[in-house]
């Protein structure tokens, strides 16, 4: 039998079919109608693999999901839920992105499909060691480049973007376990995304960089904004590597 991966769905019903089908395909399941249930946080091992059916959940609850990820840093998180047309990518990612989910199945879901998914996932490392992934916000496709080649020295996977809206709308964002993000950039900026994750992805440290704007801000006073909307680090540029391994090593410590 693959596992443990722990099932949560609201509804009884569904919640057993699902185990049902999962447990024909080899899978241990345990099953919780909810992510702060006392049978999970009773749990002796640790899941491999979470499959959260964000439907049923409020935000409470769904909030949950991030507090398990903390306890299990190495778990997978996939999300189902229903399609709905008139909500955009950035609206339907927002209750996988509050789950903490790595990624997000459209319902409904076949048992076949689910395994493979979760398979994929356990074949990344998940439930056992996997890499961590950064997502790295900047509209200078030099810092990029200078951040993705930090982070994948020190083991990480990253998905750079150049704008928080297309950050917030990418599927491949999902599943991210820290943020760097610089603070002056086209849309949004940096200080209103830091402000999104921390309303509706809240459990993500947040790393801010900044050179300031020409004349009218300081590097230290906008680092300075980006630590009051929530940044949990600050680094001027020019960079150097050994501000980013600093902040990952402090922010991440179970990678």
């Amino acid at each position: 039998m693959k596992g443990p991966i722990l099932l949560v769905d609201a509804f009884e019903e569904s919640l057993q079919a699902l185990a049902a089908g999962l447990a024909g395909k080899g899978y241990q399941t345990v099953t919780a109608r909810t992510p702060g249930d006392p049978s999970v946080a009773g749990l002796a091992m640790a899941p491999k693999i979470a499959v959260v059916d964000v439907d049923g959940l409020d935000d409470e609850m769904i909030a949950d999901m991030p507090r398990l990820k903390r306890r299990w840093p190495h778990m997978g998180v996939i999300a189902l839920a229903q399609p709905q047309r008139d909500k955009t990518d950035t609206e339907m990612l927002a209750g996988a992105r509050a789950a903490g989910a790595h990624f997000l199945s459209m319902k409904p879901v076949s048992h076949d499909d689910l395994a493979r998914r979760i398979d994929d996932l356990l074949r990344k490392g998940f439930g056992a060691k996997r890499k961590p992934m950064a997502l790295v916000v900047d509209d200078s496709e030099t810092i990029g480049e200078i951040l993705k080649a930090y982070l994948r020295k020190r083991g990480y996977d990253s998905v750079v973007k150049p704008t928080w809206e297309q950050a917030l709308a990418g599927w491949d964002t999902l599943g991210a376990d820290i943020v760097i993000t610089d603070i002056f950039m086209p849309g949004m900026g940096g200080v209103e995304g830091i402000k999104y994750v921390r309303e509706h992805w809240g459990h993500l440290p947040v790393v801010a960089i900044s050179g300031g704007l020409d004349t009218r801000m300081t590097p230290d006073d906008a680092l300075l904004a980006a630590k009051k909307m929530g940044a949990d680090a600050a680094i001027s540029k020019p960079i150097s590597e050994r501000q980013v391994v600093d902040a990952l090593t402090r922010l991440l410590p179970a990678f």
